[in-house]
């Protein structure tokens, strides 16, 4: 989909827990004083009761959704709000406390760092686009908190059917689930669905594997090939073909933890961690690369060299039926960044 991909540092790059933790409680501090009664947030008008969103965190995304995204249509972004609020409902608790701390931080920011005496969501559009610049390029906290606005903001905005045409998208190759006939393929797929136990049910295996992603199918294939009864345990769904809507707004939730909002310990890289039979391979295009033999020896490790690994790529590639991607393949979209690096 032709959207603004969020940003491969993630909404909290760069700053460490603690010290993210010490400004969550000043912007929660403030909003429990002076912010909540002084000034309070400005909702839009006709917005219907969200399910995850506080009216502060509303109010503070509804006011940098027009500056983001150069959209100022009310009815858009009441759409886009109920988008945000559904995305958000997708985060695990941790994830979720975050993003509150980080939006209240936002939120109050101009009247404690920047010289306003009022809050975000109160400030003219000029104004909340200065206070975008400065997060953006300025404070250590600042650049967090502008990348989860951003990344909330451009997904909604972009995911909105109604912004396809001015960005020259035409929309997905596929029509909804709901509206395609079944085919035989389609049914073909549906009797390898995996049966889901229900509770209370007892399963007596040899072997229980964790998770079926790359790891996890390869241990279970390979110990059932010796003979022994194999059970993999999976968090996520059985996504099959015809589920999936090439929809950011509904398969993030479903192909991913926390929606996609995944990050390592001090929220410097993004961690698209796959959840559903197949793991990560669900949203991986079947991209199979070897690792460099340069990086495999300067890694040095005993028993993973070139020469170790070779003969367990080769049999892999051959189960896999791995090849070089034909020409006729290759998408508009790489197909000019191949003909920019010639």
């Amino acid at each position: 989909m032709a959207s603004a991909n969020p940003p491969d540092a993630g909404p909290l790059a760069g700053l460490s827990r603690r010290r993210f933790l010490r400004w969550s409680a000043l912007g929660l501090v403030t909003a429990a004083t002076a912010g909540r009664t002084l000034w309070p947030a400005r909702l839009p008008e006709g917005l219907a009761p969200l399910q995850h969103l506080s009216s502060t965190e509303a109010a503070v995304l509804a006011a940098a959704y027009e500056v983001v995204t150069d959209d100022t249509d009310p009815a858009s972004r009441l759409r886009a709000l109920a988008r945000m609020d559904a995305f958000v409902g997708s985060f695990a608790g941790r994830l979720r406390l975050e993003l509150k701390g980080a939006l209240l931080l936002a939120e109050h920011s101009p009247l404690l760092f920047q010289g306003y005496l009022r809050r975000f969501s109160a400030l003219d559009p000029e104004q909340r686009a200065h206070c975008l610049e400065r997060w953006q390029n300025g404070f250590v906290w600042g650049r967090p908190v502008f990348g989860a606005i951003k990344e909330l903001t451009s997904l909604a905005r972009y995911s909105d059917p109604a912004s396809w045409e001015a960005i020259g998208y035409s929309g997905p190759l596929v029509p909804p689930t709901s509206e395609r006939p079944w085919t035989e393929t389609d049914r073909a797929y549906e009797k390898l669905r995996a049966p889901i136990p229900k509770e209370g049910d007892i399963v007596e295996v040899d072997v229980a594997v964790v998770g079926s992603g790359a790891g996890g199918a390869a241990a279970a294939w390979a110990v059932a090939r010796r003979g022994l009864k194999v059970a993999i345990l999976e968090a996520g769904e059985h996504l099959l073909p015809r589920d999936l809507s090439q929809r950011e707004d509904e398969m993030y939730p479903r192909l991913f933890y926390d929606g996609g909002g995944r990050r390592t310990a001090n929220r410097a890289i993004r961690v698209l961690h796959g959840h559903g039979v197949g793991g990560s391979t669900l949203h991986n295009i079947n991209l199979c690369k070897r690792a460099p033999d340069e990086l495999l020896r300067h890694w040095a490790i005993p028993g993973w060299g070139p020469e170790e690994l070779r003969p367990y790529y080769e049999q892999v590639e051959r189960l896999l039926d791995v090849r070089p991607i034909e020409l006729a393949w290759v998408n508009k979209a790489n197909g000019r960044i191949r003909d920019g690096v010639k």
